[in-house]
């Protein structure tokens, strides 16, 4: 079973020690909406970090080094991925940055990418996902809402699951 906790600013970062504790074969933390630097995240235990900021008309500003910092813990927790690296879905955002002039006329819509194939756009983010688990299972995917406008959005570390036992 798959397991995830929110963590959007500093004040909530207990969450992820008592969420440690949780069995479960994948421990992801959704740092969403991000709302604070999350200096000192202990990774430990967390299969996935997820992060992003709002995007809708008022949304609350996110700053870069927020995303920068999330990605360094990443890096400094990393353990051997799929792909030998804590930032597994590396090639998918660069596929996604070298499709995006494209991708911009379905503004609204999500982008499935998996490497460097963009798979197909979906009116629904439920249908993308569900594509992507269907096509990729466990292999790294990106599911994202195509924006007009891009600001950062997302980080993602995937570690290969462990084998636990309960």
């Amino acid at each position: 079973m798959w397991v995830g906790v929110s963590v959007e600013s500093p004040e909530f970062l207990w969450r992820v020690d008592y969420f440690r504790k949780v069995p479960a074969v994948v421990r992801f933390v959704s740092a969403e909406p991000l709302l604070g630097l999350l200096q000192g995240i202990n990774l430990d235990g967390i299969h996935w970090l997820i992060g992003g900021g709002e995007s809708q008309a008022g949304a609350r500003p996110a700053k870069l080094q927020w995303f920068r910092d999330l990605r360094i813990a990443c890096i400094k927790d990393s353990r051997p991925s799929r792909r030998g690296t804590a930032m597994a879905l590396e090639k998918e955002l660069a596929t996604y940055n070298a499709n995006l002039p494209e991708l911009k006329a379905q503004a609204g819509k999500y982008v499935l990418i998996h490497g460097e194939d963009v798979t197909d756009t979906y009116s629904a983010y439920d249908d993308a996902l569900k594509e992507g688990y269907e096509k990729c299972g466990l292999e790294p995917f990106l599911v994202k809402r195509i924006e007009a406008v891009e600001q950062a959005h997302f980080i993602s570390r995937f570690v290969a699951p462990t084998t636990h036992t309960a």
